[in-house]
């Protein structure tokens, strides 16, 4: 059942903003860790953590104007210098002021990533499933232990942050009518893939998609963003967003979805 109002409305502004505004809940959730620190202003939202890994180390959604951005930014790699650890500015789908990325750099950032800002209209989207993959919801730790082992190391997260990452994830309630969900993909008994759903601002978002090594080209990406889809569709939201590589697209265009520009993301390391 949905408990917040759904986007119906399906415009290029609000579907972004949409899409922003999920990202950054999906974030501020991990503030149900102890050792995550959260900040919730407005004009730039961040998470910290003592961990040196910039995943878990992120401001994003900034609507800053050009005369207070620098300032944001300084603060920004003072706060990554107290707790010695390298930090994101995760831009998003609308960041402000235009010369951000230009700012960032001066300053040291380097720009790493790249990724499509992309959605879907639920009712028109094709999410039948395939019947390649046998689906689960995770719904204890030692499946939330499985999905990481798949997931952490297709993301580039090292081996050293993958029980970070579980714990951080075990912290935060999850699983049916919770905002957070997770899936696994099974081929036989064998996990070979994964996603993550996000329910906030009136959508759904689909994230934490990967698949191991030697599944890839299987078409196995496309089902596990179909899957939690369908879900959110028979909950009755009507917009699904991701974030998505140029390598994932494809899949994603197949069951329905539209991309609608880029997000940046940079990143600043302590010397």
């Amino acid at each position: 059942m949905v408990c917040e109002q759904v986007l119906e409305q399906w415009s290029r502004q609000a579907v972004l903003e949409a899409l922003d505004c999920n990202t950054t809940q999906s974030y501020m959730a991990g503030g149900a860790c102890e050792s995550t620190s959260v900040c919730c202003e407005e004009a730039l939202p961040y998470v910290m953590t003592s961990l040196p890994f910039p995943q878990f180390n992120v401001f994003m959604k900034p609507r800053l104007d050009e005369d207070n951005a620098a300032a944001y930014v300084e603060t920004s790699i003072s706060l990554a210098m107290q707790n010695r650890v390298p930090i994101t500015w995760w831009l998003g789908a609308l960041p402000t002021p235009e010369s951000l990325g230009r700012i960032l750099t001066e300053r040291g950032f380097v720009q790493v990533a790249s990724s499509w800002a992309m959605a879907a209209q639920l009712l028109g989207a094709d999410l039948e499933p395939t019947l390649k993959l046998n689906v689960v919801e995770v719904t204890h730790a030692g499946q939330l232990d499985e999905f990481s082992a798949v997931m952490c190391p297709s993301h580039g997260m090292p081996e050293a942050m993958r029980v970070p990452w579980t714990e951080m994830f075990r912290a935060m309630d999850y699983g049916e009518g919770k905002m957070w969900r997770h899936f696994i993909g099974y081929l036989g008994e064998e996990a070979v893939a994964t996603s993550s759903s996000f329910a906030g601002a009136g959508v759904v978002s689909v994230t934490h998609t990967a698949v191991a090594p030697d599944y890839r080209g299987w078409g196995f990406g496309g089902e596990m963003v179909a899957w939690p889809m369908r879900l959110a569709r028979d909950m009755g939201y009507r917009i699904g967003v991701l974030w998505a590589i140029d390598a994932g697209r494809p899949a994603c265009e197949k069951i329905g979805f539209s991309a609608f520009c880029r997000g940046q993301v940079y990143l600043w390391t302590p010397e």
